[in-house]
């Protein structure tokens, strides 16, 4: 039944997709210096027809290729030999938490989402107003006297990283059976220097393998994907997160690339459902890939994976009774 819905959940994200595809390839952005005809002396020329069935045609072949390629990755993710993962499972456990912790989960992924968004904010309204009263902003930002911009940088990277790290601490205690807590957004600070090193080495190695021809970016991508967890989980260093990260993945590459695509298209549908679906889909995408961590890494245990459900009434004690004695009668 899952996969049905997985699916159906898919197609309809490719659906919504195509139209972008086919008005982005049909009216392509140029920019062209207007001359007028009198100066130029040029008769405008009329529109080549061929040009639109080249134009058709390779907008086609794009279309079907693309279409190959998501079905090729779809049949592939279906059959069970191929899987790495447990994407089913990690899916319903992460729908069912969020069942059970419906008005307290959304409302942490809310929580995280207003600080950062305001941070951003303050960080632009204050290099804003930086700007405004330096005359010369380039000069003294390069001269190092932009003070207030670095602060401000470094404290949206710090903040982003803290609540990041938070999310994961509150789907680790959920997998290990404790209830969410606002608490858990601020629980890991101590871990923010070697987060911030982790994900400088992070974006450096995709940003290279993206510069070599796209391939080794989005393998680096999926490699290093579960250093954050491995931080949180194991408190290692920067760098042994991103060696166990990728010593983890071995094999599963493929696997998680179907799965973020398919978490992706979860997010786009929550995005339709009012924005208010958004909080949702973030919540189950999250308990999913710790699930998924939990799993491959070997560190799953079944209290984790048990839903929660109504504890059962011990039986009732039966008393037996002993039948009073027979009274004696007098003959």
């Amino acid at each position: 039944m899952i996969r049905k819905k997985i699916s159906i959940l898919l197609f309809f994200v490719c659906a919504l997709s195509l139209p972008f595809v086919v008005s982005a390839q049909e009216n392509p952005i140029t920019q062209t210096t207007q001359i007028p005809q009198e100066i130029s002396g040029i008769q405008p020329s009329s529109p080549d027809p061929n040009l639109k069935k080249i134009n058709f045609t390779s907008n086609f072949l794009e279309l079907g290729i693309l279409g190959a390629v998501f079905l090729t990755f779809l049949i592939i993710s279906f059959i069970k030999k191929y899987r790495a993962i447990p994407r089913d499972e990690a899916l319903r456990f992460g729908r069912e938490k969020t069942r059970v912790y419906l008005k307290v989960l959304p409302a942490i992924v809310l929580v995280a989402l207003l600080v950062r968004s305001s941070i951003d904010i303050l960080k632009f309204l204050l290099d804003k107003m930086w700007h405004l009263t330096i005359p010369n902003p380039t000069f003294t930002a390069l001269s190092g006297i932009n003070i207030i911009a670095w602060i401000s940088t470094l404290g949206s990277l710090a903040l982003g990283a803290l609540l990041t790290m938070g999310l994961i601490r509150i789907s680790f205690d959920i997998l290990a059976g404790k209830p969410p807590s606002f608490k858990g957004l601020f629980s890991e600070w101590k871990l923010i220097i070697p987060f911030l090193i982790a994900q400088l080495l992070y974006a450096i190695s995709v940003g290279l393998g993206i510069l070599l021809f796209m391939v080794p970016g989005m393998i680096f991508l999926f490699g290093f994907l579960f250093w954050p967890y491995i931080l949180v989980d194991q408190k290692c260093s920067s760098l042994e997160a991103l060696k166990r990260s990728w010593r983890l993945t071995q094999g599963k590459k493929w696997e998680l690339f179907l799965f973020v695509i398919l978490l992706a298209a979860l997010n786009v549908v929550g995005v339709f459902i009012l924005g208010v679906g958004l909080l949702i889909t973030i919540s189950i995408s999250l308990l999913a890939i710790a699930y998924v961590y939990r799993s491959i890494s070997g560190s799953l245990t079944k209290s984790s994976v048990s839903t929660t459900t109504a504890t059962p009434l011990a039986p009732k004690k039966v008393i037996k009774r002993t039948p009073p004695a027979p009274i004696a009668t007098s003959s």
